[in-house]
Formats: structure tokens, sequence, C-alpha cells
């Protein structure tokens, strides 16, 4: 058996030297990364990643974009195909209309992946709506890539921030949209996580297209308004063309915000369609249909199922206990992102599993707007300065005109990859091919 494991290089970290902390520290305020408002906790490394794994991170997100084109098309001509897809949405009619009128997109997403340590399989955790931090980790990408080889492999292009901004505005105009402003989020209930990305994709903006980048502020969710004490291009809020957020806050909250969002003609970016393959459960839906789906080679099917963790709708828990009980642990997750604030980890080598499937039951029972249960997932690790550090595979991906991608990771020694539970943000690279 052990002759049929991949042999893989190892994971490897290229420590940040002391005569490199100061030119990354003055390239992070250079760049607005480091600002007044925000300081990120940045890793002080770079993780070197095998690249053939690199190579089927990009092969899968590949196959799951055209697994989603094709589940596009075929809800618009089977009514109960698209009933399963919108049902985590049901209720929400500002949401429900907004979800299934506006055309096909998803062609901005992030995909993360852990990687097996023992297997070496990626397994895809979640597929992320508005993928944030992708200006920031541009920036530390451009920083490592002269230092180590941080170049896609597989002749793939490096995704950058205009490739994004170039995509939104190309929707908008096939809508029809006018696109003279676009709205950036630079402070979100209190919170200047994203002024940053508003700064740079502001940057982006002013020098590489016609549109007027404008600073906003979000508050509950719901309440957008200008940025205030500085010199936006608009002096009111109904001179916003498009917006480029990705809201949270429960189901109610985004349906208000969607219809309040309409009546002020402000298209959103990425648009509502995206949350047919966004939500978590699209995840359960799509392992149940992969084998239906004709766009998809066989060795797509393959890479796909073989990502995919076994997982189902958190109201089906009573279906599944037998399934659960050969699971190393059980990972629930609310239907629509919630930067890990409401996933719940159990792990069988910490708790027993009768406990797990009472705190299952528990958590199962409180979640108003659905979820989804999956198998709990290993992932591969590195020793820095001598502490184990895990990290994920954090895939951006761009599809207009040539598919390009940028690989980025958070290292955490936690149980989850989330920044403000202590991951930080960092870097992967490409390992030299061993001769």
């Amino acid at each position: 058996m052990d002759s049929e494991i991949p042999k893989f290089q190892k994971p490897h970290c290229y420590d940040l030297t002391s005569d490199m902390v100061p030119l990354l520290e003055k390239k992070l305020c250079d760049t607005f990364v480091n600002n007044n408002f925000y300081q990120p906790p940045i890793f002080p490394g770079c993780i070197g990643v095998d690249g053939k794994v690199l190579e089927s991170a990009g092969a899968i997100a590949l196959a799951f974009y055209r697994a989603c084109g094709e589940c596009a098309e075929r809800a618009h001509a089977d009514v109960a195909f698209m009933e399963q897809l919108l049902a985590p949405f049901g209720g929400y009619p500002s949401l429900l209309k907004s979800i299934a009128t506006l055309p096909f997109f998803m062609k901005f997403f992030r995909i993360d992946f852990y990687l097996e340590p023992i297997s070496n399989v990626l397994k895809i955790i979640e597929v992320n709506t508005a993928p944030g931090a992708f200006p920031e980790h541009a920036v530390l990408d451009a920083f490592w890539g002269s230092i180590v080889d941080c170049s896609p492999p597989g002749g793939w292009v490096k995704a950058e921030p205009i490739h994004a901004i170039k995509v939104f505005h190309e929707y908008a105009q096939n809508l029809g949209h006018p696109a003279r402003t676009i709205g950036l989020i630079a402070r979100d209930d209190g919170e200047y996580a994203g002024f940053a990305e508003a700064k740079l994709f502001a940057q982006v903006i002013r020098e590489q297209t016609t549109m007027k980048p404008v600073l906003c502020t979000i508050e509950g969710g719901r309440t957008l308004e200008l940025f205030p004490g500085i010199q936006n291009p608009i002096t009111t809020i109904d001179d916003l063309d498009l917006l480029y957020h990705n809201p949270s806050g429960t189901l109610a909250v985004r349906d208000a915000f969607s219809a309040w969002l309409e009546e002020h003609h402000i298209l959103l970016l990425p648009p509502r369609s995206n949350l047919l393959f966004t939500n978590k459960s699209f995840l359960c839906i799509l392992s149940e249909h992969l084998d239906e789906l004709h766009c998809l080679s066989s060795q797509d099917k393959i890479l796909l199922r073989s990502a995919l963790l076994p997982s189902f709708p958190a109201s089906e828990v009573s279906l599944h206990e037998k399934a659960m009980r050969t699971w190393d642990g059980v990972v629930v997750k609310r239907n629509l992102g919630s930067s890990g604030k409401q996933v719940y980890i159990w792990d069988r080598d910490t708790m027993s599993p009768d406990n797990i499937f009472r705190e299952l039951r528990n958590t199962v029972s409180t979640m108003h707007d659905g979820g989804m249960v999956q198998e709990l997932a290993r992932t591969s690790s590195i020793e820095h300065k001598g502490e184990r550090t895990f990290f994920d595979i954090m895939t951006y991906v761009v599809m207009s005109p040539r598919p390009s991608i940028l690989f980025a990771t958070r290292p955490f020694r936690g149980m989850k990859a989330n920044i403000f539970q202590g991951a930080e943000y960092g870097q992967l690279y490409c390992l030299p091919t061993r001769s």
C-alpha cells in the first residue's frame, strides 16, 4: 500500500531572517497593509509546498468552476434541481430574487483546502463568495516572490487584483448596469480589517480603469454610508453604482440589504448568484450530483470526488449517525460565511462519540439559518520555531480572460485557520523539484 501513496515532498518553511524584517515592514507600510487603523498578523516566513500539490489545487478549482457553470444551466431547466439549490434561502424574497435571476458569475472565488498529512490528498474546506485579503496576499506574494519561487505551477498565470476588478467591470457592463463608481468597504461594524483591501483595490481601480473607487462603511450588515473624513468622488451613497462586498449577518439581514440595494440601484459584486455555489450546503449537493455532470472529464470527477469531504445538511443529523461514528471527528458550519465564528469542531481524539453526538444535536437545534455537517479533516503542518504549526492552502482564482491563480495560507496553531482566532496571513512557495 505504501507504494501507492504519492511521494510528495514534505512542506518546509523558509523563515524570515533578521535582515529581511525591515524590508517586509517597509513593504507592508508602503502598501497600506500596515496602517493607522489595523495591522494584521503576518506569519514570519513562507511555507514551501510540493508543486504537484499546488497543480492539483488549481485543477480542482477549474473543475469546481465548470461544475458550478453546468449546475447553473441545469437549474434554469430543472425546477426540482433549482429548488434544491435555493432551499437554504427559502422565505427571504429579496435574497431569493437576486440569487435566482442574476446571471451565473463565479469568475472570482477562493477555495480553501487542507492537505492531508499522510495521504497528500487535498480536501475542500469551503468556497468563498467574496474572498477577503486578496490584495494583501498579493503584496506578500510580491515580497516573497523575490526570494523564493512563488510562481504558480502548471502554466498558470498569477492572479492580481486588477484581474478581479476587470471581471467585475465586465459583468456589470454585460448587464447594462452603470459602472462609474464602485464602493469598497473600509470599515465593517467599527472594525478596520478591510481597510487595506479597500485602499489597495482603490489604487488599482484609479490607475487601470475608468471607474472611481468610493470608500464606504457598513454597520449591522445593512447600513451603508460613505467613509467619513476623506475626499470621496461622490457626496451621497445614492450616486454609487457598484458595491464590492461580502455582506454578513443572518439571512433576514441579508434579505433586507438585498432589498435596500435594489431600491438604490446598486449592483453587489460578486453577485448574489454566487451564493448558489458558495453556501456550505452546495458541497453536499455537488457530491450527490457529481456523476451526472457532463462538463467534467473522468479526471475532473476523480479530483473533485477525492476533494469532497463526506457531508450532509445539518437538518439530516439523525440519518447519518452510523456514518459519523466512523469519522475522526465532526464539524458543523453555518451555511453562509461567518469567518469561523459559527464553526463547531468535535474531535474523536478529545471527545467520546456519545458526547460528540450530544453536542452536535444541541448545536444543530439552535441553527436558525441552516448549516452543514462535515467530516473533520486533518491538515499538514510544519515545525516552526519549535512549535507545530498547521496551514491551509488558500487558492484564489480569477477566470478571465485566461484563468489566473494565487496561492496563500493562514498558518495556525489551534483548531481553525481563522485570523480572529490566532491564525496569521502567510504565503506559499513551490519547493524546488528534486533531481
